[in-house]
């Protein structure tokens, strides 16, 4: 399947860093690969990433060629990339399953199925492949709710009813009972109405076990790890609150471990364990990627400007007083890194101000600049921004942004007094107001 779905935590993706429409280099990959001439997509991509190796399309699309001509070793370096400049986008984890798979590592390709369905829980085709890996691992269970969420999503579809059917017959009652809970499916297909987790009342043994998960503190990730094991071979809790329970220590030993508001080393650190800890799936994953959407020293944003939709995201390392900064731009389906750059802060005891370079590539690195600079001055007080370019965004602010005046107040004004705020007031009125800045 080669649709790209540019899935970010409740954001799509953005604009693009390199206009390639004019890349004619970029533009032959392309051609080539449609063509699947993978060798010729190969080294035109290779090009491309000589001259700039952020260009995250051309680094996606020579991981796809080289994984169809069976280099996968080079097709998951190129894939790991693309996804270290950007994480949530759903379609990256889903070919980089696939590759995985072909290489026969089912855990792993799993486990960026679990990525690709927190991001994008609307693809039948990922839950069928995710079933069929947890078929062949074994996961009986897991694979008939795979099939069934599947089935949901695409009902019509024969072969997942057969699939949902052969996998709902390997299973225990007890396990029957917590996918008939979770999805209201029976082995004859679509059930009734699906059941919540408000529709029966907790019992004792799970009071008990919230009360001790909620009061306990997990030192470290493998204390969290063997707990998971001993609380999963309990038995007596009624349908669906064993899963309940198994979500909310999941979430409780990641906040436990690395903190309610780690530094952006922290949190990618954490995208390793709950890469390779399967346990720690779903809900541990999907604390990841809600911390990298919005927490205190990372957060992301998105702004659509006519044609072209900007997305931006902040992170801030344990040592460091500044925010790194990346900008992407979606075109036509394709996204890719416009600008790296910093956001720096000083404040005292009136004012807050928010100073943000720009930045220019240089092929191997971004070099900001010491005068073209958007700074932005928050009265404490009274929350209100004022915003002065600096350099030569003195003179290329662009009003004809296509916002409307109520809409553009609301993203230029600070929601509330945090920095955070602040900093996303400030990048949104950089991002309405020079479009410029983000061209070759």
């Amino acid at each position: 399947m080669r649709k790209i779905t540019f899935i970010f935590i409740f954001l799509l993706s953005s604009a693009i860093a390199f206009s390639q429409q004019n890349n004619k280099e970029y533009e032959a990959g392309k051609k080539s690969f449609n063509a699947k001439d993978y060798k010729a997509a190969i080294t035109q991509f290779g090009k491309v990433l000589t001259k700039n190796q952020e260009n995250v399309m051309a680094r996606y699309y020579r991981g796809l060629s080289y994984g169809e001509m069976k280099f996968y070793k080079e097709a998951l370096a190129d894939m790991n990339e693309a996804i270290k400049f950007v994480p949530n986008n759903a379609d990256f984890y889903y070919q980089r399953a696939m590759i995985k798979r072909k290489q026969g590592n089912n855990e792993l390709a799993i486990s960026d199925l679990d990525n690709a369905i927190i991001l994008d829980s609307k693809q039948s085709n990922y839950f069928f492949e995710r079933g069929n890996l947890n078929v062949a691992m074994k996961y009986n269970s897991e694979a008939a709710a795979d099939f069934a969420q599947a089935q949901l999503l695409n009902p019509d579809n024969e072969e997942l009813k057969n699939s949902f059917k052969s996998a709902f017959e390997k299973i225990t009652k007890e396990e029957r009972d917590e996918l008939a809970y979770s999805s209201g499916l029976t082995a004859a297909g679509l059930g009734g109405g699906k059941p919540t987790a408000t529709a029966t009342a907790d019992d004792q043994n799970t009071i008990a076990e919230k009360k001790y998960i909620t009061e306990r503190k997990f030192k470290t990730l493998e204390e969290g790890k063997q707990y998971f094991f001993q609380l999963k071979a309990k038995q007596g809790f009624a349908a669906g609150k064993k899963n309940i329970l198994l979500g909310l220590l999941r979430k409780k030993v990641l906040a436990d471990v690395y903190g309610e508001t780690p530094f952006a080393e922290q949190i990618e650190d954490m995208k390793y364990f709950v890469d390779v800890e399967t346990w720690l799936s779903p809900e541990g994953k999907k604390y990841y990627f809600d911390l990298t959407n919005d927490s205190k020293y990372w957060f992301s944003n998105g702004i659509q400007r006519k044609n072209t939709y900007y997305f931006y995201k902040a992170m801030r390392y344990k040592n460091s007083e500044k925010y790194r900064l990346q900008v992407f731009a979606v075109v036509n389906n394709e996204s890719n890194l416009v600008m790296s750059s910093e956001i720096r802060i000083k404040e005292d005891s009136t004012t807050r101000t928010i100073t943000i370079p720009h930045a220019v590539n240089k092929g191997y690195m971004w070099a900001t600049s010491n005068t073209n600079i958007l700074e932005t001055k928050i009265d404490l007080a009274t929350n209100q921004a004022n915003f002065v370019g600096l350099g030569s965004l003195g003179s290329s602010e662009d009003k004809n942004h296509g916002i409307g005046q109520e809409q553009y107040r609301q993203l230029i004004t600070p929601t509330d007094a945090s920095i955070k705020s602040s900093m996303k007031a400030a990048m949104n009125y950089l991002v309405i107001m020079y479009p410029s800045l983000f061209r070759p």
